[in-house]
């Protein structure tokens, strides 16, 4: 018979799991504080925590706090799991599918980084933009926080390859991996992160969303990582002179000619990306090109996709993200988004709508610190939503968008799993230097939105 062992880590991981939602139950209900709002925080609070701890995978978490509503009766089972019948986990697993097929039958995104370094030149100022150029297409081509893996791959790859080291400069053409990929969300609609955003405050107010409207309502932020690469080449300046492009134009002519499987592959992403910037004109959902995509490649007039790509798909991110949904779809059905709103808007009375921005702004990052970007989208989203309607605002989307930026503003790597892996993962940076950019990029975005976002959107008329 197997023994369990339980470390001082195990021990304080279930302390924290089991003992912060008992704090909670053993507050005395009263007013507004009713039996079933107390009993939601309760099992709500369990599944975040196995979120934020992880002693298992999310899903199992994300499982179990869906089981929990449906066992004490707060929402009926339909209600509850509800959101594996929506469309954003099927977009999340097109996404997933999609990536999947293009980093194993394909070296697309090898040849576009390839390409990107010998159009900036190779040296050290050109791998950074061409890091964030990078980003930007990838987001573009393949969506999904996945797909941030083997951008950080390919820029450790580059270090190895120019000898850097643990250095500045190692650093910097990975901070410019993060920050070109995280950065282009803000302007790029990433339907595992900002799509399950929107999911989630859906239940409070309308969120409908396509490629072309997101990339307008957020134009401005198009700019932004490329203010960021000035900073980084600033803060993380090289000990010596770097020109990588001969590496660059030797690995291109390895890679050769593309084979018939990329160009099969390339003329799929692009009829995809042409599907979800026309969405306004043929009025079809989003989630069939991201389900469609992946599986055109499996038709034998492509025949690039194979069986083991599709049993290898990461489906409990599917399971999660449909979890996250579940908690606004249980809190809207016992009213706990408007019972928060009733709560802090009269606090709020007076206040213009860029205070409340701001407030939203670093009321995430400081919450950041002890719960992870999707914990947060997902306990937040639709009582920040209720408050923004209840406020007065026009639509709730640039609360929804400042959240989202947020979460990605970090004092340190561990606040985002996606963020430590793409940085710290491989060894080769320097803490001090994410501190340092990440403080400043903390201070920019804030400025950013208050001064550059907030009178844009008065100008779309979106606030």
């Amino acid at each position: 018979m197997s023994k369990i062992i339980l470390d001082k880590k195990t021990f304080f991981t279930w302390l924290s799991i089991m003992g912060i939602p008992l704090l909670v139950a053993l507050i005395p209900t009263r007013g507004a504080f009713t039996s079933d709002v107390k009993l939601f925080f309760v099992i709500t609070l369990f599944g975040i925590m196995c979120m934020v701890t992880g002693p298992f995978d999310a899903a199992i978490g994300c499982l179990l706090m869906m089981c929990g509503y449906c066992l004490v009766n707060l929402a009926p089972f339909t209600t509850v799991f509800s959101s594996f019948a929506g469309t954003v986990p099927w977009t999340v697993y097109g996404c997933l599918l999609l990536l999947n097929i293009v980093q194993r039958r394909t070296q697309l995104i090898e040849r576009i980084t390839c390409q990107c370094m010998i159009i900036t030149g190779g040296t050290y100022n050109g791998i950074i933009f061409g890091m964030i150029i990078l980003g930007i297409i990838i987001n573009l081509i393949v969506p999904g926080v996945f797909t941030g893996l083997a951008i950080a791959a390919i820029a450790y790859g580059i270090c190895k390859a120019l000898d850097l080291g643990v250095s500045k400069a190692s650093s910097g053409i990975m901070l410019a991996a993060v920050v070109g990929f995280i950065d282009a969300w803000r302007f790029i609609y990433c339907p595992p992160d900002m799509g399950v955003l929107l999911g989630i405050a859906s239940a409070v107010a309308p969120t409908d969303m396509d490629y072309l409207t997101y990339f307008m309502y957020n134009a401005p932020w198009l700019f932004f990582p490329f203010i960021m690469g000035f900073i980084i080449i600033k803060i993380c300046k090289p000990e010596k002179n770097i020109d990588g492009k001969d590496y660059f134009v030797q690995r291109q002519t390895e890679l050769g000619g593309l084979t018939a499987d990329e160009k099969k592959t390339t003329v799929v992403l692009i009829a995809f990306m042409l599907y979800l910037f026309t969405y306004r004109w043929h009025g079809l959902e989003m989630v069939y090109g991201f389900v469609l995509a992946p599986l055109l490649l499996y038709l034998p007039v492509f025949n690039v996709a194979t069986k083991e790509d599709l049993m290898t798909v990461n489906f409990p991110m599917v399971v999660f993200v449909a979890g996250c949904l579940s908690i606004g779809s249980v809190a809207t059905h016992i009213g706990i988004p408007q019972l928060i709103s009733d709560l802090v808007v009269p606090l709020l009375e007076g206040r213009t709508n860029a205070f409340y921005l701001g407030f939203v702004y670093w009321f995430i990052v400081i919450f950041n610190m002890v719960m992870t970007p999707m914990a947060m989208m997902t306990a937040f989203s639709a009582p920040l939503t209720q408050i923004a309607l209840d406020m007065g605002m026009t639509t709730a989307f640039p609360v929804l968008f400042t959240l989202n930026a947020a979460a990605y503003n970090l004092f340190l790597p561990y606040e985002a799993v996606l963020v430590a892996g793409m940085y710290q993962g491989f060894g080769n940076t320097k803490l001090s230097l994410f501190v340092k950019v990440f403080l400043i990029k903390m201070i920019l975005a804030f400025l950013w939105i208050m001064f550059i976002m907030v009178p844009y959107y008065n100008f779309i008329h979106i606030i």
